[in-house]
């Protein structure tokens, strides 16, 4: 199979999650290389936020769940997209693990439902498509590079190794130009799931409120800035575009992994906040201790490098919730 060339200007693409954290840094960054872009999300709109939500709203604006096949099928047939991201799926552990069929339902059923669909309706598509750190399951030997088994043992982490087996079957057994990315914790500006270490950490100290570690502190995690996360993803997708092939997965992270604690720390000093309430809790279950990735691969072969400093990052990240919170009250912790 041939992969066609084209420009981002006017190519049509396809955002699965678009209306995610990750997904809506990665439509305005398509959008502003002059992409048609196509957002796909169970959500039924984008966040009434202004900043990089309301500027998402450039884009075509799909409300269906991926794991619909007739949807899926539809979507692909009338528009035969140039490129896809898929990025729809169920992003939350404890979610997951209240529900693991729903949550399946979405990770795995959604990932072969759309990979089918280009498979019979647009083989000639170039596909990004998101896994994760947690595909890996737990290790002795870190870090993780792409050589590691999947073996995933939690629902959640289960999921991703599924998934990322799945893109790799459709690339090496069908042809479909498939390049799976596997990245470390993301962070940044937008990320409305507060569940999450960061945000839920500076939305509490910006409201002067104590807030809770559910683990114990020292789990080992590796931080990526959003707009980090994009660029690699479009680095995976300039590759395929150039015609390199897919059947690769690549890991993208800063190789600088720290504690859980630490990064509260970083967080508590930028905000001169050091005397904050902090509670460890020490109650989570099912996620793995230390994880972090080696991500030398996509360095050598795609010369992508991480471009925003943890501090820097981290500093962007709060500015953007300081205004987040003083435009939109109800995001304040209660």
């Amino acid at each position: 199979m041939t992969t066609p060339l084209f420009d981002w200007k006017d190519a049509n693409v396809l955002v699965t999650g678009g209306a995610g954290f990750l997904g809506t840094h990665l439509v305005n960054a398509l959008l502003d290389r002059g992409a048609r872009v196509t957002i796909f999300d169970s959500k039924p709109t984008l966040p009434a936020i202004k900043g990089h939500y309301e500027a998402a709203k450039r884009a075509a604006y799909v409300c269906a769940d991926i794991a619909d096949e007739h949807a899926v099928d539809e979507l692909v047939r009338k528009e035969r997209f140039h490129a896809v991201f898929h990025l729809a799926a169920e992003p939350i552990v404890e979610v997951f693990h209240k529900d693991p069929a729903r949550g399946l339902q979405t990770n795995v059923r959604g990932t072969w439902v759309l990979l089918d669909a280009l498979r019979r309706l647009a083989p000639e598509a170039i596909v990004v498509m998101a896994s994760s750190d947690k595909a890996y399951g737990t290790h002795e030997t870190l870090p993780y590079d792409e050589s590691a088994a999947l073996q995933g043992r939690n629902p959640y982490d289960c999921s991703k190794s599924c998934a990322d087996l799945i893109g790799h079957m459709f690339a090496h057994t069908y042809g479909l130009r498939i390049i799976v990315t596997r990245c470390g914790n993301i962070y940044g500006e937008g990320d409305l799931h507060f569940s999450r270490l960061i945000p839920d950490v500076i939305r509490h100290t910006i409201a002067g409120k104590p807030f809770v570690l559910r683990s114990n502190g020292k789990f080992l995690r590796d931080f990526l800035h959003v707009s980090d996360a994009v660029s690699a993803y479009l680095a995976c997708a300039d590759a395929l575009r150039q015609g390199h092939a897919g059947g690769e997965a690549y890991n993208f992270a800063h190789n600088a992994p720290q504690t859980v604690l630490e990064v509260v720390e970083k967080v508590l000093a930028l905000m001169d906040a050091p005397e904050q309430q902090l509670i460890v809790e020490n109650s989570v279950k099912y996620e793995i201790r230390d994880q972090y990735l080696d991500s030398a691969k996509a360095r050598e072969r795609l010369q992508w490098i991480p471009s925003v400093r943890f501090e820097d990052g981290l500093k962007r990240t709060i500015e953007w919730y300081r205004m987040l919170i003083q435009d939109y009250p109800e995001y304040a912790p209660s």
